[in-house]
Order: C-alpha cells, then sequence, then structure tokens
C-alpha cells in the first residue's frame, strides 16, 4: 500500500479509493494507520459469499 500511495503521489493523483470486505477487520485497521477514511458508501455484490463492501479513501 506505501508503494501504491507513493505512485499516487509522484503521478499527482489527487485521492485514491479502495473497496474493502466488511469482514476484514484488520485491513481496516490498516487502512485506518494509513490515513484512509471510511466512507459512508457501501455495496453489496450479490455473491455466493453474500459480500457487502466498505468504501476507503486517501487525500493525497
Amino acid at each position: 500500500m506505501k508503494e501504491v500511495i507513493k505512485e499516487a503521489y509522484i503521478r499527482k493523483v489527487s485521492e485514491l479509493f479502495l473497496w474493502t470486505d466488511t469482514r476484514f477487520t484488520k485491513a481496516h485497521q490498516l487502512y485506518n494507520k494509513l490515513g484512509f477514511t471510511k466512507q459512508r458508501t457501501t455495496r453489496k455484490l450479490s455473491d455466493k459469499s453474500n459480500t457487502e463492501e466498505f468504501c476507503y479513501r486517501l487525500s493525497i
């Protein structure tokens, strides 16, 4: 993730978005530590696992 953020900065990308399964709590902790903020938006994938995802955003 740090390499992605670094590359985005080099390329003058102003923000990054990522989607993560609501069940991946350890990943959410990492994203928060890296400066991402959880957005209000969620999405359901309607797959066999009944996946629902959170959206995280990072301003660069």
